[in-house]
């Protein structure tokens, strides 16, 4: 992932991944009838993880820098490029690594995936 962007609804995705699932796809419909044009009408866009409408969102993709900088310095360090990137302080906040969500009263864990096929494999 490159360039990720972050939903309204705080999910994450490659931004060439996530607007080529939404290609061709409008967030405003015109409506006619009988000759008449009528007011348009918003059409919904959902998030590919949840329900949120993000039609607004998708007019304006904005790239999250400080999720890119984690991913450029985790690339360094895999490829052996042992400088380390320049870090900031998370002011006493941990970041949760947990993959998944686990119900406190039925102890059952899920697994948080991508539902969108195009968007599960991103290359870049």
């Amino acid at each position: 992932m490159s360039l990720p962007v972050t939903t309204p609804s705080a999910h994450n995705f490659c931004k060439s991944c996530f607007e080529a699932a939404f290609t061709g796809k409008t967030a405003i419909r015109e409506r006619k009838k009988g000759g008449r044009t009528l007011r348009s009408q918003k059409n919904i866009l959902n998030c590919p993880s949840c329900p949120t409408d993000i039609s607004d969102f998708l007019q304006d993709l904005q790239v999250n820098r400080e999720l890119m900088d984690v991913i450029e310095s985790l690339k360094q360090k895999s490829e052996g490029n042992e400088e380390p990137a320049e870090e900031e302080p998370m002011n006493g906040l941990e970041e949760s690594t947990n993959l998944g969500s686990s119900d406190e009263k039925t102890g059952k864990k899920t697994e948080n995936v991508d539902p969108k096929d195009c968007l599960r494999e991103c290359s870049t």
